[in-house]
């Protein structure tokens, strides 16, 4: 059984632990109480999809081969990042239904590198267009061709 099953108040602790974890991609998604939900969504799935590597931290113990043991929790963490950036990709385009949230496929596309955890945090320009600047009010007033800046 996984630790935290043992008692009530693990599995709640564990999940508030990762809910504010959540708000570091909502910083780095700079999307509004869109990018908060989503971000909010995705950290969620992250979280329950990293449970089971708990047993394989408890089969591959690092005294064991070092190499061996590196590689294979590479590869989980390989894993676990790709679907914590398809969460947020599938998150954000079934919330663009909303028209509310019309804008935030754009948001996630444009940091979809630090999103993946490739790169820092950039602060480098949001795509937009004009009319979605205007209406949203996500981006700045000003948008040059198919970039704004964030104000």
């Amino acid at each position: 059984m996984h630790p935290l099953f043992s008692t009530r108040s693990a599995l709640p602790a564990y999940l508030l632990a990762w809910a504010g974890l959540s708000m570091l991609p909502a910083l780095v998604l700079n999307g509004g109480s869109g990018g908060a939900l989503l971000s909010l969504s995705a950290t969620l799935v992250l979280a329950v999809l990293s449970m089971p590597v708990y047993f394989a931290c408890r089969a591959l113990p690092l005294g064991r081969g070092l190499g061996r043991v590196l590689g294979i929790q590479g590869a989980i963490a390989l894993a676990l990042a790709l679907a914590f950036a398809l969460a947020l990709e599938l998150g954000a385009h079934a919330l663009s239904i909303a028209s509310a949230f019309g804008d935030l496929p754009l948001f996630v596309a444009a940091r979809r590198a630090e999103t993946f955890g490739a790169l820092p945090w950039s602060g480098r320009p949001m795509p937009c267009s004009p009319a979605s600047a205007r209406s949203s009010g996500l981006c700045a007033p000003r948008c040059i061709r198919t970039f704004c800046s964030i104000a």
